[in-house]
């Protein structure tokens, strides 16, 4: 049977502490063959180290605990090591019943802790533990200083020097334990010193990359050749050189680093790879035959480093050595891969935004106090950077001379900001433009075209958007291979669909060279050309495959605004058309404040008449309504109405009614709403246009509720509802769930409605309308309130009224306002005035998403 490692909370404050270390050498391949004589062993490994622990005042953190391992906290280092040594004692000494006997190795330092026992002193006795063997247990000079005096009866620390150990800037000076009852005979540490390696000494801390650290390794173990790809400055060297730290003691025969970035043509490869490895020239023999037949036999890692620029020389040497030797394992970096059988390749991913945070903190060459007033700053400047290590050193550089805020501004032109790296470094390490610049003056001439046309997008992009913005002159499709393969593009899949983005900062070096190339207006019509027929698609699609148009334009949203910017220059004409095609959009996914803006700016002089305007007059009467601009609404949606019967065509003219009838059931004109609905229900209906009847019907079915015929409203919005369904409309779906569950409130059913408004919420959800998202949330809420849930219905309540804030809409509905007096009444009252507003203000500092995550997890 399994027992459960007993443990004492700790009672221990942050500060100077002794850390203990412990895990069992050797027992993961041992799990794997013998797992249930493993079993009974850990279950009597865990009861004596913590008996040993425990009766030494010691306090186990079990949840940071890793498998096997013991992480224990001291008041004083003799108690941490008398801990230790009646554990190895107790080890050796018990009868293991059957399973296999363990080997521990233990390590002891005394260092600083913040309050989750995290930081670099807990890291180097943990690089201490792993330097240790199997019944040693090794000792921290910062220790050993305040053990001395205090040792137990028959115990000494032998002095095993210095030695550098896995990620450590320093050497640290260690001591061995001994005691006439325990081994003495170790072999040699397992330092960095008594392995065979060239592995340069790195002058900085390695910051997270936990998780890549350990895939890498992972991959390493399956395949023979893995390549780490990414643009310039994304760490790959960094990440590598870790790596192969970590499996030091994994390799008999070693690891050796080949720096190929000195290296200038394909000829001096070989003397690269010599000089790493120690192989001197042979008279007569070629070097690469030299160099593969003193590895063959051999057990090691090859770490490549910066192969790029030499791939067809470095890939035919990399063949050969693989095929001479099959014990080589080989780990390159490079821009892109060497294209050889066999390669795996791994693109390093941005640094995530705690990692990156952090990296920034640790290399800021200026203050950064106090941390939590800084740290959204420091967050925006990551997340503008891209996550890219280099960028991210270079500008905490510069926060000592600029300061956070100057730092922000200054970043819209990042090159010449982000210079002064190491001068040590190659010049392209030093700045953050030569690393990008390395990458580009190795593309082909229709390469480096293509990657400059990249920035007229904003975002992401499609094959199909690229082709129409490059013209007949250039193909992209072989060319966007290829800058993804060199890591200047980014791919995003999108389910079946494959879209491309290129990293802010490439952008924004791909934007200089395309303004230097004279060529940014004649691609920015184009782009503009491209966006305007898809939003115009997309509007005459927008009533039977609305959902899937909405979906397209959201992901296309930073393209379209682009597009409208330089409309706006260019021609006054196509941003007219631009709007009018996109208010729908900017409506059904919550935009309202971006589309009135754009729509006040076009229309202040639109040089037009007809569909175009009455097009973009009715898109600013849509979103007026949604925003509580009741005059401005009825002047524009009026207006729309004249234009679209003077243009003819029925079917413009009735969603002009429709909209119309929503202006009016806004403004709580509820008789003239009802008027407008029929109106356009009756055309529907000549037109024999599912789609439209179903719009109208929405319509009719909101006034019924609103004047509370219950009766007549429930039939029709199941109607509703069975229509949506038949066709897959969400919005009907929504809209019929969303009525009857109104009507179930109305009634006082709070039981239906809630499962009615959850079932509304779910339909909406995959729409992407958040004012409409937060009526089912509200009506979820109001539900809640009448079966006595009084917390959950309040900061239910709030969220809305802060998202509502957000969005800025504006929605004075009488009867829903009647409602949420009635039903947040309830709850106000049930709670008391004090409680009930602090739940409501708790309500207001939830985000949307987590407001939605608590609508569906606690009425489920």
């Amino acid at each position: 049977m399994d027992l459960p490692r007993s443990y004492s909370t700790p009672g221990l404050q942050a500060g100077t502490l002794t850390f203990l270390l412990t895990d069992v050498e050797g027992s993961t391949a041992r799990w794997q063959v013998e797992a249930e004589a493993m079993r009974k062993s850990i279950w009597l490994h865990d009861e004596l180290m913590t008996l040993s622990i425990t009766e030494h005042k010691g306090h186990i953190l079990t949840e940071r605990g890793e498998g096997d391992s013991f992480f224990a906290i001291f008041a004083r280092p003799s108690d941490a090591l008398a801990a230790a040594l009646a554990a190895q004692q107790r080890l050796q000494r018990v009868h293991w019943r059957g399973g296999p006997p363990l080997q521990v190795r233990m390590a002891i330092h005394v260092g600083e802790a913040g309050g989750d026992y995290r930081g670099p002193d807990v890291n180097c006795c943990a690089r201490l533990r792993s330097a240790a063997h199997g019944g040693q247990v090794l000792v921290s000079a910062s220790a050993e200083a305040l053990i001395r005096g205090h040792l137990p009866a028959g115990a000494t620390l032998v002095d095993e020097g210095r030695h550098r150990l896995k990620d450590l800037h320093e050497p640290l000076h260690v001591f061995q334990l001994g005691h006439p009852s325990l081994r003495g005979d170790f072999p040699p540490l397992r330092s960095l010193e008594n392995h065979h390696h060239n592995l340069p000494i790195q002058l900085t801390s390695f910051i997270g990359r936990e998780h890549e650290v350990t895939e890498i390794r992972r991959m390493l173990e399956a395949h023979r050749l893995v390549t780490l790809t990414g643009p310039g400055g994304s760490g790959k060297t960094r990440l590598a050189l870790q790596v192969a730290g970590e499996l030091i003691d994994s390799f008999d025969d070693g690891i050796w680093f080949v720096d190929l970035a000195p290296v200038i043509d394909s000829t001096s490869i070989p003397g690269a790879f010599a000089m790493a490895l120690g192989f001197a020239e042979e008279p007569g023999r070629n070097l690469a035959d030299v160099i593969g037949s003193r590895l063959r036999g051999l057990e090691l890692l090859l770490v490549v480093d910066n192969c790029e620029h030499l791939l067809e020389g470095v890939a035919k040497l990399i063949e050969v050595l693989l095929q001479s030797n099959e014990q080589l394992i080989v780990l390159t970096t490079s821009r892109e891969s060497l294209r050889l059988a066999g390669e795996h390749r791994w693109l390093v991913p941005p640094l995530v935004d705690i990692e990156a945070v952090h990296l920034f903190r640790t290399r800021a060459s200026g203050p950064l106090e106090p941390w939590t007033e800084l740290e959204p700053a420091v967050a925006e400047i990551c997340k503008r950077l891209d996550g890219i290590p280099l960028a991210i050193e270079l500008a905490a550089r510069r926060v000592e001379t600029l300061g956070l805020a100057e730092l922000v501004r200054r970043l819209e032109d990042r090159f010449k900001v982000l210079t002064g790296g190491s001068r040590t470094a190659l010049p392209r390490q030093q700045t953050l433009r030569g690393a990008i610049a390395w990458s580009h003056d190795l593309l082909t001439d229709d390469e480096r075209r293509l990657f400059r046309i990249l920035a007229v997008f904003d975002g992401g992009f499609d094959l199909e958007a690229c082709q129409a913005v490059c013209g007949e002159e250039l193909s992209p499709l072989d060319g966007l291979s290829n800058l993804v393969d060199k890591s200047l593009l980014v791919v995003e899949p999108r389910g079946a669909a494959v879209r491309y983005r290129l990293l802010d900062t490439l952008h924004a070096f791909a934007a200089e060279r395309l303004q230097e190339s004279g060529e940014a207006n004649e691609f920015a019509h184009r782009h503009l050309d491209h966006y305007l027929e898809l939003a115009n698609e997309a509007y005459q699609n927008r009533l039977r495959s609305g959902e899937l148009w909405l979906q397209r334009l959201e992901q296309d949203h930073n393209n379209l605004s682009r597009a409208l910017e330089f409309s706006v220059r260019s021609s006054r004409y196509k941003s007219l058309l631009l709007v009018g095609a996109l208010g729908w959009f900017w409506k059904e996914h919550s935009h309202y404040m971006e589309g009135r803006r754009w729509l006040d700016l076009v229309l202040k002089d639109p040089h037009a008449e007809g569909a175009a305007l009455a097009r973009a007059v009715g898109a600013a009467g849509l979103l007026a309504t949604w925003v509580g601009d009741h005059e401005g609404a009825h002047h524009h949606l009026l207006e729309s109405l004249r234009l679209w019967r003077a243009a003819g065509g029925q079917l413009e003219v009735a969603l002009a009614l429709e909209a119309l009838g929503w202006h009016h059931f806004s403004a709580n004109e509820e008789v003239d709403a009802q008027r407008r609905f029929e109106e356009c229900l009756d055309i529907s209906r000549e037109l024999d246009d599912e789609s439209l009847i179903i719009k109208a019907m929405s319509g009719v079915s909101q006034i019924l509720v609103a004047l509370h015929e219950t009766g007549r409203a429930r039939p029709l919005a199941q109607e509703l509802l069975t229509r949506g369904r038949r066709s897959n409309d969400l919005v009907a779906i929504h809209n019929g769930f969303h009525y009857l569950a109104d009507v179930a409130l109305i009634e006082g059913d709070c039981e239906t409605a809630e499962a009615a408004y959850r079932d509304s919420l779910l339909a909406i959800l995959k729409v992407g309308d958040q004012l409409e998202t937060s009526f089912e949330i509200q009506g979820g809420a109001m539900a809640a309130a009448g079966l006595g849930r009084a917390s959950r219905a309040l900061v239910l309540g709030g969220a809305m009224e802060m998202a509502w804030e957000r969005l800025g809409a504006d929605v004075e509905v009488r009867f829903w306002t009647g409602l949420m007096n009635r039903y947040f009444g309830m709850a106000r009252t049930q709670l008391g005035p004090e409680a009930a507003a602090a739940t409501w203000l708790e309500g207001r500092a939830m985000s949307f998403d987590d407001a939605v995550r608590y609508a569906l997890e606690q009425s489920s």
